[in-house]
């Protein structure tokens, strides 16, 4: 700045910032004009597709509901606890409404081959396993009591059965 500048009082300066900021041919004034021609078009493409994306996903929930998943092991006992595979979305949201947990979000996982899930019954207690595809190999992603409580010893032992058939 200049001395002649610098000598001129803040409310000079705090006026001549607010007209340039104000002036309709300004910079900050075209700027904001743009950005609020982008904000009617991207509203106005939303408002377009919106029907399209409510459809397509009526579609796809339509579909996970018709849907069953193919397991390798089917229901089976091991060592007096019952192992029950749940091949599809409604099976699903039934043991998570009765176990008490989120299973019931997991037929897309389970649809896509990416994840297995048992029911476990036996010895006085119920459980939940999930075996996730990883890479070469299954493995225990989870196994659970309701709730999300620790299993127990027998149903323990009854996954871990579960996955060496899966990896064999």
């Amino acid at each position: 700045l200049t001395p002649t500048q610098a000598a001129l009082p803040h409310t000079w300066w705090q006026q001549r910032a607010q007209e340039w900021h104000d002036d309709p041919n300004g910079p900050v004034q075209q700027r904001l004009r743009q950005q609020r021609a982008r904000d009617r078009y991207y509203a106005a493409e939303q408002a377009a597709i919106q029907p399209i994306l409510q459809r397509q996903g009526a579609e796809l929930a339509a579909a996970y509901q018709a849907a069953t998943a193919t397991y390798a092991v089917g229901e089976h006992q091991h060592k007096g606890v019952t192992l029950t595979p749940l091949t599809t979305s409604e099976q699903l949201k039934l043991e998570g409404d009765r176990m008490d947990h989120c299973v019931g979000g997991y037929d897309g996982a389970v649809l896509r081959g990416v994840s297995r899930i048992y029911h476990l019954e036996g010895h006085g207690a119920r459980s939940t396993i999930e075996l996730r595809h990883d890479y070469d190999r299954w493995r225990i992603n989870q196994h659970k009591a309701p709730r999300n409580r620790a299993t127990t010893d027998e149903h323990q032992r009854a996954g871990r059965a579960l996955l060496r058939a899966y990896n064999e």
